[in-house]
């Protein structure tokens, strides 16, 4: 044998053949991971370092201007939260997309954030701006006048119930 193996032992013995009494692929291994880390920990105490002298940087002017520097952050603060105030509201007040009728699935469809079609299957494949305008105004005015006469034959079942119930109660009266 030999010196044990440490980081700085040679591998190889006095006539350069590799030494018996250690495993040298674990040997060089175990230094390469070493190294590895010895460069790791050099890079992370250059960090600290840094980090400790902006700290400090940072401790003595704030001491001689903290009131100044306060005021300053905070007037900064004050204009992009007027920033953000005013762009949400311009988007908030402005106009809204108005629905359109699909005549290709017969059903009221809006304008999803990409300009597809929401409200439908597959409407991300197709385009809202190319739905129809002119059909979309026929179909939206066949709409309101099926709603319209669902509407009068809802008046007219009522008008006819109404009218039978008087006639029973008129048949019950003259029973009696």
């Amino acid at each position: 044998g030999g010196a044990p193996m440490g980081i700085d032992t040679p591998l190889v013995d006095n006539e350069g053949f590799p030494r018996g009494d250690i495993d040298i692929y674990r040997a060089r291994t175990l230094r390469k991971r070493f190294k590895e880390i010895q460069t790791d920990h050099k890079l992370l105490e250059k960090e600290i370092e840094k980090g400790l002298l902006e700290i400090a940087a940072l401790q003595s002017s704030s001491s001689s201007d903290s009131k100044s520097t306060q005021t300053n952050t905070d007037s900064i603060n004050t204009n992009k939260d007027n920033v953000m105030d005013e762009e949400e509201k311009k988007a908030r007040l402005a106009p809204k997309p108005k629905p359109k009728f699909d005549p290709q699935t017969g059903k009221w469809v809006v304008k999803s954030w990409d300009g597809s079609v929401a409200g439908v299957t597959n409407g991300e494949l197709r385009s809202f701006d190319d739905l129809y305008s002119e059909s979309n105004s026929a179909l939206a005015g066949n709409a309101g006048r099926r709603a319209q006469q669902q509407q009068q034959h809802q008046q007219h079942t009522a008008v006819s119930s109404s009218q039978q119930q008087q006639q029973q109660q008129q048949q019950v009266q003259q029973q009696q």
